[in-house]
């Protein structure tokens, strides 16, 4: 699917202009919105593999296919009830982020937590719902009916907002009062990053690799990198910091292991010297950082 909505619904809101072919004078096909509001039942009953708008090409011809190539899509698409931006591509409008900037940023931060708003959390490709001041407004029946929600990868909003603001990611956040977010990562102590390995979701599912890790838990995965330069402060152990050194994130992943078993991180340190917890259970898979 497309992501992100653009400037031409009906809306007290806005922040992205549609990328779509402007109409030049070309008049909208009778019934055209009912015609989508068919089609999209239609897709979705489907079940095919590909975006709505590849479908419609498939499906339309004659007049109603060209103004699917250049006529208004936003109007269209909301007219029919199907929210335009979880379909139809778009641009951030530059101005309006910069007004708003504090307002999407704090929306951000209800989204995907205050400490994820670093950096390196935000390199993620994890997808996330677009924050409600990026959204078109309005009630979307069609779009209801099957659960539909505008969705982005976090790292392709950062792109965005940075573009639109001109400013590097820190001085965003710097500007909208979460510099402290910036700081997180790089300030954690040994037992604070041990614990982030402990909070991890489906850790007893065995789902993670050091690449799904990267992808989708950015924060762990830098958090565990970076304490390789900052040990002594961090708090780690003299005994654990060669290992460390070697794979932060399966020693980390490993005393994350023994203290959910043991209840103690100092007993868990001493479970991992003594063991090396390779035969305890699985954990990342080998591999370094890239």
């Amino acid at each position: 699917m497309g992501i992100l909505g653009g400037n031409t619904c009906q809306r007290a809101q806005s922040g992205f202009v549609s990328t779509d072919s402007a109409a030049n004078h070309m008049s909208r096909p009778p019934q055209f919105a009912s015609l989508l509001a068919s089609k999209f039942h239609g897709w979705h009953k489907s079940g095919s593999p590909g975006t709505f708008v590849r479908y419609l090409k498939s499906e339309l011809s004659g007049a109603d296919l060209e103004w699917l190539r250049k006529g208004n899509l936003r109007e269209s698409f909301s007219e029919a009830g199907i929210n335009p931006d979880v379909h139809l591509r778009s641009r951030l409008i530059k101005d309006d982020v910069k007004a708003h900037l504090r307002r999407i940023i704090t929306e951000l931060a209800e989204i995907v937590g205050v400490e994820a708003l670093h950096d390196n959390g935000m390199h993620s490709r994890e997808i996330i719902p677009v924050p409600p001041r990026l959204r078109c407004s309005g009630t979307f029946r069609l779009s209801m009916q099957y659960d539909e929600e505008p969705v982005i990868t976090k790292q392709a909003l950062q792109r965005k907002l940075v573009a639109a603001t001109g400013k590097a990611w820190a001085d965003i956040l710097d500007q909208t009062g979460f510099a402290r977010s910036n700081r997180r990562i790089s300030s954690r102590s040994f037992r604070q990053t041990v614990q982030l390995f402990v909070d991890l979701p489906g850790r007893s599912e065995g789902r993670w690799t050091k690449q799904t890790l990267r992808e989708e838990q950015h924060i762990a995965f830098r958090a565990a990198w970076n304490l390789t330069s900052r040990m002594a402060t961090a708090g780690v152990p003299m005994a654990l910091r060669r290992d460390l050194r070697r794979d932060p994130i399966f020693t980390l992943w490993s005393v994350a292991s023994a203290f959910i078993d043991v209840g103690s991180m100092d007993r868990a340190v001493t479970v991992f010297l003594r063991k090396n917890l390779r035969r305890l259970g699985p954990g990342p898979t080998t591999g370094g950082e890239t």
